[in-house]
């Protein structure tokens, strides 16, 4: 293996052992990860394909890795176990994707199917399960790798063999104060700039944010992408999801649904007195390439659901867990990362509008 893939795949595993999130989560992990190893422009997200997108493309210089991340949950059921169910339009689209793409470079290339599974919500694959992937993907011409999060290792499996490959203590790190990192224009200017160079989906741009976050001392107990809010409400699908939510650092790491396949389940109470931050976001390829009127409208109504559907009940939580809270009411954010000038009217009203409730983040102030 490739020292550097090597020790990204390492980083990933011994953070993804520690977290109960969604697939977008494990992803932003991923990056941060990779950044580690590999410069920006070496890494690719959502790198099209016939039939789709793949999660990440890293060049390495003399080849090219080529991954499918298989993680989180899935509302409120371990993503690997749906897979087996629909493995027709899961599993086997993705080794597809990563076919076509090899067959396609003009550089030799290196696929990975990549598994975590996820002791919170019920493993998925048992020992006979593993093999069986392993070979499936194998069958494919893709490496394949797997965690359980009840083990202190993970697996590979690759043309060389199968290795065995202890995991890393995570360092626990973490900044005194969110609240001045937010006010801080040297990290926005530092995001900004990397979004101006960076062409990708809005997801990519979110991982961008994680990844400064992270690098400024967040810990991974404190960041998460796509976190389920009131969870109680999950049958009637009124649950809030934000682009991007920040605790504090006591965080058990838990920010998806619990597990036992229950669709019912109250439990903000156990997220909303560690809340510190939710944001939102607009921006990437596909928004920049949407006319000015329609992306003006997109970004009013995220700024409206943001005011009155996005932001949780704070009043559920528990009076006695939220003794000792970070602050009772969490900064709400706004990030744009589109750059065009025109937009530059519409922001100024909204500002005026939301009157301090939302913290309105534009690039256009940074260029």
């Amino acid at each position: 293996m490739d020292a550097k893939f090597d020790a990204l795949l390492k980083g990933f595993y011994s953070e993804a052992n520690l977290v109960c999130g969604s697939e977008g989560l494990f992803q932003s992990i991923f990056y941060h990860e990779a950044r580690k190893h590999f410069e920006q422009s070496q890494i690719w997200r959502e790198q099209p394909v016939n039939g789709g997108a793949i999660d990440f493309c890293i060049d390495g210089g003399d080849k090219i890795f080529a991954i499918e991340i298989k993680a989180g949950a899935n509302g409120h059921r371990n993503s690997l176990a749906k897979m087996k169910e629909v493995e027709s339009k899961g599993l086997s689209h993705d080794l597809r994707k990563l076919q076509f793409f090899s067959s396609e470079s003009t550089k030799p290339v290196e696929t990975w199917l990549i598994c975590v599974d996820l002791s919170p919500l019920g493993i998925a694959f048992n020992k006979d399960d593993i093999f069986y992937y392993s070979e499936f993907a194998s069958s494919y011409g893709a490496n394949f790798s797997y965690a359980s999060q009840l083990e202190n290792s993970f697996y590979c499996w690759y043309k060389n063999g199968e290795r065995c490959i202890e995991l890393n203590v995570s360092d626990s790190d973490s900044v005194s104060s969110i609240q001045d990192l937010f006010s801080s224009t040297r990290f926005w200017s530092q995001f900004f700039d990397e979004t101006v160079s960076d062409f990708g989906s809005e997801c990519s741009h979110v991982g961008l944010l994680y990844h400064h976050l992270r690098k400024n001392g967040l810990n991974y107990n404190q960041v998460a992408v796509e976190v389920f809010f009131n969870c109680n409400k999950y049958g009637d699908r009124q649950y809030r999801i934000p682009d991007l939510a920040i605790f504090d650092r006591r965080f058990n790491a838990q920010f998806q649904l619990y597990g036992d396949s229950k669709k019912i389940v109250k439990n903000d109470q156990f997220k909303l007195p560690s809340l510190v931050s939710v944001i939102e976001f607009k921006g990437g390829s596909s928004f920049k390439s949407k006319s000015l009127k329609e992306r003006e409208r997109m970004i009013e109504a995220d700024i409206d659901k943001m005011l009155s559907h996005i932001i949780p009940n704070i009043q559920i939580a528990s009076q006695t867990l939220s003794m000792d809270s970070a602050q009772s009411k969490p900064i709400y954010i706004f990030v744009l990362t589109d750059f065009d000038k025109r937009l530059e009217p519409l922001i100024i009203n909204l500002r005026e509008r939301v009157n301090g409730k939302i913290d309105i983040r534009w690039i256009g102030d940074y260029l």
